[in-house]
């Protein structure tokens, strides 16, 4: 028997779990189960009685935070009701049981969710007290824009002679990222941007002393001295990129003396054409060669430029500061504007629900006693995370101060609170939200001066001891707190798991070629080359290393899988580019399941890139562009010689164009493209006539698109999703909009530009390698987390100052890309705390991990000599440098020799880590230099053990990648006697008669309906009079039910029935329960409500119209169709033990397909299988084994005309479950 250990913070889980008048302060580091003790607490309150489930309010996070914790809630209330005694052991009280069960039974009424899904139940109990229309909705982000762009109009329509209007519009912002549309984008996120950090009004400061005219003349002049022109024209080298960048200068310097020749000078052209000049970033780097050229020192060209530069950005700068305030000035009367519109359209953002409840709680005594009196507790999850606002509501709640409806004493310090009502969790070492307001400062104010008492957990039970051994010894020198608050103390980790055996805990994956062709350590070729060493790893993980990690639902260990892995980065986008595509194409290179968690825009995914060229060839069709992309793209998947030979032998590729009438005589692959085209037509002629969605679905119907999505390589599934995802999106926007077709691609095109992480839909069950990033990530953890992105700098230009202290607080941020002078006057703070919250981004990757912890890194240190790039400098450090204490080994490089790491073989030791160096550094090419970290088990830094990863060589390779025999050919011979011709038949050939044989099917099959010959779906051999004859003779005539309705009913039914009211009555009659129409659910609603609501269901699945008599009607055709004698047999059948299967798929492969067939398929091959899907099926039990009935629902008015097939397919479906059952069936045609 063995005896479970305390964890080393016991005393400190106890108390808080028995401590319940006390207000708590915790600090929770990562994987110490803070939920649990959260958790934990709560039971407590309600086992004891002092707390019910309506009064607890446990904020959190995220929506999934909140869903973890009510189940784990759940499951210890379950716990408790069901001992035998209290958890202490003693005797339970006699009120304890029943305070437990009452919990379970309200337990619907737990306040367990976010901060916002909170502040939105406030705000509907006391909309007029907010101020807020009753039925107020939360705007999306694209209402928003839409709302902030009118307001934007309105301005511009009424100030067009504004001269600071003026400026701003001349002035050509430069486009940081892709997604910014021009200046009137610029300006709508800046509005947005305002409105958001309302509740901060302090006033942006000036420059101080600006002249503008004055500075930028000398701006102007700095640049204009450097005489760029004549150093160009006497060094006369174009090879050298120093003289390059002055060539450029020159250019620039000229063009705006040429513009001022004829007139006086345009001072708001002149700031324009000073941030152009200044953002040619990779001109401005450029170093040049050699130590002289044409005359002139390089290093004094150097000097000159880099002088003439500063001073020219000093200017730039200033330019901008001023006009970002006179920017911001301008936008206020805007935003109002904005916040107007939203009033008057019901619209509410997230941040104004924040700012509503705020105001709330302060203005309104009574609803602020209200609310302390109706809750008893408050429990506050990722406090770390939170922002001024959302801390000053919480604490609101849990004050003891008489309301007094005015701002009264500062709440996050001067507040009385109540004994025991406050429970607040947080990490500091966790707080990554800078961008969403959340401020590290804050916390350590409330903790200081709060007057909880301050707990801390320290064990954590996530990760293995030796890879928190890692973290402590890298972070531990990283996070030593700050005097200002700005970065966290660190707490270090205390173990608790066992450890895994033979295998490491942290590995080095070295970057096989991190070098340009200059010689330096470059980041763009670092993260050329990461992904592929990221996938190679993986591969070898997943199928060669025999590795075992611990299984996160049970804690055994199991060998790894692609599940058990997550690639983690700081970001998925710089500068416009995918930075994650290239991993997630490394994954698919090796042939591993994945799935990209968030990422780009729902509408820059290749499944939606490809749906939107085919609605917009539908809008555009004159555009050749545009429709050429839609039919080479994947979803018609047009080759390229198809497409050129039509347009040259039939026609122009344009879908209003008349096919030849030959056409039927052309080869398939130009038939192919007429029918693409012929669909664009169509489909194109109807756009404006039906919904969007509709045109959508239609078109991937046509295409058979869906499986074709479903069934690519990988990730088809979330492909597919997303793909379905735009459909309801066009749902969204027609409703919210009234839009056009034209107008909801339009639309599309503008959230590619922005960009903004429109998540796609996560497959439930989708296993494989999750790519996400950081903050994503937070609350989870893999067994397995390997980094990626190590080129990853952090930023030297901070966009944003915020200062709460001053009056109104101070909220600073970039703007149509113009610094205010508070954030260039303070950068150095800011600089400051980005690179701390760097550090607490790479602690939360790092915790992540399980059991193994993969960080990229390069074998050639800095130290080595070898030359450093420039964005590689001590103030510009990456994402992971945090790290490095845990990744190079202890001592000067080279001297600590490895040794063999666990789990690999003993030849994994001393070879070099760098696959490729520059020619330069080529003197010992083949073997690693004395300074290279080799491969092999080292002591780090951080006093932990790491392991340098050896990448395995291809077969018949050498450690250079040379072909060991020595014999192999030189680039000049090779491939000379290759006869391409030949080989491009020969891929040909195979390629046709590859696609041939993937057309044929393994085997053939026929549908029920199909043989029956019942329609819609004609049987392709005639009537279905063979089927019928079969089915006769196998079993009989089926019986046949009619329904009777009063004439009023029938009415109705009349005009509404069609295919669309058929399926409607079949859905409902699917899932509707067998039994009296007004008889109670388990629900509480009678059986008649609950088949409205399955209609309604229905209808929305299959994105029918909105037709409320479509929908009754159907209702109650299916109430009405459970009073026959038919159906209450089969609800007495269950009664009795029998078995009734409704929408029951049916699958033959005995031969009835063939016996039926044979007669009317002479010479061909007869189908193997037969299918069918019977409405309804149930088996009465009796001797023998009793008997089972089939029964199939009719809609139509006169199902006369197609008895026969009618009585052939429910024939056939009773012979199917007799020969799959071995019992006798009979058959029934039920007509409603």
């Amino acid at each position: 028997m063995t005896t479970a250990v305390k964890p080393a913070d016991w005393k400190a889980r106890r108390r808080i779990e028995t401590c319940l008048d006390e207000n708590l302060f915790v600090e929770a580091a990562a994987g110490t189960g803070k939920t649990t003790a959260m958790v934990g607490r709560i039971a407590e309150l309600l086992r004891t009685g002092r707390a019910t489930m309506e009064s607890v309010v446990a904020v959190t996070f995220t929506e999934k935070a909140a869903a973890e914790m009510r189940l784990k809630l759940m499951q210890r209330l379950e716990e408790l009701a069901a001992a035998e005694g209290a958890p202490s052991g003693e005797p339970r009280p006699p009120d304890e049981l029943s305070w437990v069960e009452q919990a379970l039974r309200s337990f619907e009424r737990a306040q367990v969710k976010t901060l916002h899904a909170f502040c939105t139940d406030l705000l509907r109990t006391y909309p007029l007290e907010a101020g807020l229309d009753p039925d107020f909705q939360v705007a999306s982000s694209s209402v928003l824009d839409r709302l902030a762009g009118q307001a934007l109009d309105e301005l511009l329509a009424g100030s067009s002679e504004n001269p600071e209007v003026a400026r701003v519009l001349r002035r050509v912002f430069r486009r940081e990222f892709h997604w910014e549309s021009g200046v009137r984008g610029s300006l709508v996120a800046a509005i947005r941007l305002l409105a958001e950090n309302g509740d901060f009004t302090a006033p942006w400061s000036r420059p101080r002393g600006w002249n503008r005219r004055a500075e930028l003349d000398r701006a102007v002049q700095a640049l204009v001295d450097l005489d760029a022109r004549t150093v160009v024209d006497a060094a006369g080298d174009e090879d050298n990129y120093l003289i390059r960048n002055y060539a450029e200068i020159a250019i620039c310097v000229e063009d705006l003396m040429g513009r001022e020749q004829d007139g006086e000078r345009d001072y708001d052209y002149v700031e324009r054409w000073l941030k152009a000049v200044l953002d040619r970033r990779t001109g401005w780097g450029w170093h040049g060669k050699g130590r002289f050229v044409g005359g002139f020192s390089t290093d004094e060209l150097r000097e000159r430029r880099a002088a003439a530069r500063q001073a020219a950005k000093a200017v730039a700068d200033r330019a901008d500061a001023d006009l970002a305030a006179d920017l911001r000035q301008l936008l206020l009367p805007v935003v109002d504007r904005f916040h107007q519109l939203k009033r008057a359209g019901g619209w509410v953002s997230y941040q104004d629900m924040l700012v509503r409840t705020r105001d709330l709680l302060r203005g309104q005594p009574e609803v602020l006693r209200r609310s302390r009196n109706k809750y008893s507790h408050v429990f506050i999850d990722e406090f770390q995370d939170t922002d001024r606002l959302q801390v000053e509501i919480l604490l609101l709640l849990c004050g003891a101060d008489e309301p007094s409806g005015s701002a009264g004493p500062d709440p996050l310090s001067d507040l009385a609170l109540v004994p025991g009502k406050l429970f607040v969790v947080g990490d500091p070492k966790q707080s990554i939200y800078r961008f969403r307001r959340a401020d590290v400062r804050l916390y350590e104010r409330i903790r200081r001066e709060l007057g909880c008492t301050v707990l801390e957990l320290t064990t954590s039970f996530r990760s293995r001891p030796m890879l928190q051994a890692a973290v402590n010894g890298a972070f531990s020198k990283r996070m030593t707190g700050s005097s200002d608050g700005t970065q966290a103390t660190y707490v270090p980790l205390a173990p608790h798991r066992p450890e895994i055996p033979d295998m490491p805990a942290v590995l080095a994956l070295p970057v096989p070629e991190p070098y340009d062709r200059g010689g330096g350590v470059a980041s763009w070729a670092i993260a050329a080359s990461a992904p592929a060493a990221v996938g190679q790893f993986i591969r070898w993980l997943l199928e060669d290393s025999g590795w075992k990690v611990s299984d996160p639902s049970g804690g055994d260990l199991v060998p790894v899988e692609a599940r058990h892995v997550c690639i983690l980065s700081r970001r998925f986008q710089s500068w416009g580019r995918d930075i994650m595509r290239p991993y997630a194409e490394a994954l698919e290179e090796e042939g591993i399941q994945h799935l990209l968690v968030g990422g780009p825009s729902l509408f820059e995914r290749e499944e939606v890139v490809a749906l939107w060229n085919c609605l917009a060839a539908m809008e555009w069709p004159g555009d050749r562009l545009k429709v050429y992309a839609a039919l080479r793209g994947p979803l018609f998947a047009l080759g390229d010689h198809n497409l050129f030979e039509y347009s040259r032998r039939l026609g122009p590729l344009h879908p209003w164009a008349d096919p030849p009438a030959d056409i039927s005589g052309a080869r398939q692959d130009l038939q192919d493209v007429a029918a693409a085209l012929s669909i664009l037509r169509e489909l194109g002629n109807n756009r404006n006539d039906v919904p969007v969605w509709r045109t959508i679905h239609e078109l991937l119907s046509r295409l058979r698109a869906h499986a074709g999505i479903a069934w690519r390589k990988e990730g088809g599934d979330m492909a597919l999703a997303n793909v379905l995802r735009v459909a309801d999106r066009a749902r969204e926007f027609e409703r919210d909009r009234a839009g056009s077709f034209r107008g909801f691609l339009t639309w599309m095109r503008e959230e590619a530009e922005r960009g903004e992480p429109v998540p796609g839909v996560l497959p439930e069950g989708e296993v494989g390698v999750r790519v996400m990033t950081v903050h994503k990530a937070k609350g989870l953890e893999f067994p397995v987390v390997v980094l990626a992105d190590p080129g990853c700098r952090v930023s030297r230009n901070p966009r944003r100052f915020v200062d709460p202290d001053v009056r109104g607080g101070l909220w600073a941020e970039q703007i149509c890309g113009c610094r205010p002078s508070d954030v260039l006057d303070n950068s150095e703070e800011e600089i400051a705390r980005e690179h701390a919250e760097a550090d607490r981004v790479a602690y939360v990757a790092a915790t992540r991990a399980r059991d193994l912890l993969v960080i990229p890194a390069v074998g050639d240190p800095p130290s080595s000599g070898f030359k450093t790039p420039v964005n590689y400098r001590d103030e510009d450090p990456g994402w992971m440098d945090a790290l490095h204490d845990a990744v190079y080994p202890e001592g000067p490089a080279g001297e600590q020799r490895p040794r063999p790491p666990p789990g690999l073989p003993r030849t994994s030791v001393g070879a070099d880590t760098v696959a490729f160096r520059p020619d330069r550094w080529a003197a010992n090419y083949g073997r690693p230099r004395k300074e290279t970290v080799k491969t092999g088990l080292y002591e780090s830094r951080a006093g932990s053990e790491v392991v340098w990863w050896q990448r395995p060589e291809p077969a018949g390779t050498g450690p250079s990648g040379a072909d060991s025999s020595g014999e192999g050919e030189t680039e000049e011979g090779a491939g000379n006697d290759v006869n391409w011709p030949g080989a491009l038949q020969l891929w040909q050939a195979e390629r046709a008669g590859a696609t041939e044989k993937g057309s044929q099917s393994s085997f053939t099959s026929v549908t029920v309906r199909e043989v029956a010959g019942v329609h819609p779906e004609p049987s392709a051999n005639g009537s279905g009079a063979g089927a019928d004859a079969f089915a006769v003779s196998a079993g009989g005539r089926p019986e046949w039910h009619r329904m009777e309705h009063d004439l009023e009913f029938r009415a109705r039914v009349a005009e509404v029935r069609g295919r669309e009211f058929g399926d409607l009555v079949h859905a409902v009659l699917r899932d509707l329960p067998l039994m009296p129409p007004d008889q109670p659910c388990e629900e509480g609603e009678t059986v008649r409500d609950l088949a409205t609501v399955l209609a309604r269901a229905a209808a929305r699945r299959a994105l029918f119209p909105d037709n409320a008599e479509l929908v009754e009607t159907a209702a109650e055709l299916a109430v009405r169709a459970l009073r026959p004698p038919l159906l209450r047999r089969a609800a007495t059948a269950r009664a009795g033990g029998g078995t009734v299967r409704r929408e029951v798929e049916l699958l033959d492969r005995s031969g009835l397909a063939a016996e039926i067939n044979e007669p009317m398929r002479e010479g061909q091959t007869p189908p193997a299988v037969l299918r069918g899907t019977a409405d309804l099926a149930f088996h009465e039990p009796g001797p023998d084994g009793g008997s089972w009935t089939v029964v199939d629902y009719k809609t139509d008015l006169d199902p006369e005309p197609h008895r026969a097939g009618y009585e052939a397919q429910v024939s056939l479906y009773a012979e199917m479950i007799r020969r799959a059952t071995g019992l006798p069936a009979t058959a029934a045609v039920l007509v409603l």
